[in-house]
């Protein structure tokens, strides 16, 4: 006898579980683009707070009855994407558009799918280990197109140029005792410096990793601050 209830309450998880899993297939995504496939939470029948909906293009993130809603991003099948805020199953509010064709991000400001204010990313630093500051300007027109010039404000009593390790995802490093650059890369570029600053009286060693993304083309000029 001390079986059934036992029993009873298996079966009815399992009942509660099929429902589940019921309701969760039948839950519908009102936008055509992304309404072959749904996982994530229900209400009446309708996509609702987070989830993934996927069709000829994608999006994951917040909805409210069956739309985009809050913050979520949308891929296309192009590659491009939205990551932002949505009202309703459009982009309203702050968000960032990333064009896949030539690898440019805008940020700005949406009204009901239209974009009011905005703001081209030129460039992004991914990483700035054991360094104070990391300063990024495109306006030294004594440099070559396609060259990225780095500047160190560092110490000069502290040894670091020996350890000093380029990588690029394009073109290639060069580093001399007058200068250090990145030359004939292509953008959107990538790339990344490691150093070792070690101080005086050798008693302590510092490594420091800079990466950095740039996205649009001309010559750059890269300050590094101890």
């Amino acid at each position: 006898m001390k079986m059934y209830p036992y029993l009873f309450s298996s079966f009815a998880l399992i009942i509660l579980f099929s429902f589940q899993t019921y309701a969760q297939s039948d839950c519908k995504v009102l936008l055509e683009t992304i309404s072959n496939s749904y996982s994530g939470g229900c209400k009446n029948g309708l996509a609702n707070g987070k989830g993934t909906a996927k069709g000829i293009d994608e999006y994951t993130g917040s909805f409210k009855d069956g739309l985009p809603h809050k913050n979520g991003k949308y891929t296309w099948a192009n590659g491009d994407y939205y990551d932002g805020s949505w009202v309703m199953g459009k982009k309203n509010g702050k968000g960032l558009f990333f064009t896949a064709a030539d690898q440019k991000k805008v940020r700005g400001i949406w009204d009901q799918d239209q974009l009011k204010e905005q703001s081209i990313i030129q460039y992004k630093v991914l990483k700035a280990n054991s360094v104070k500051q990391v300063q990024i300007h495109k306006k030294d027109l004594a440099i070559p197109p396609g060259t990225i010039n780095i500047r160190f404000n560092i110490d000069r009593n502290k040894d670091f140029f020996n350890t000093l390790a380029l990588e690029a995802s394009s073109g290639y490093g060069m580093k001399t005792m007058n200068q250090v650059t990145f030359n004939d890369v292509t953008f959107p570029f990538k790339g990344k410096i490691t150093f070792v600053i070690t101080g005086k009286d050798f008693v302590v060693n510092k490594s420091c990793i800079v990466e950095f993304e740039i996205y649009e083309a001309g010559p750059w000029t890269m300050i590094i601050t101890e």
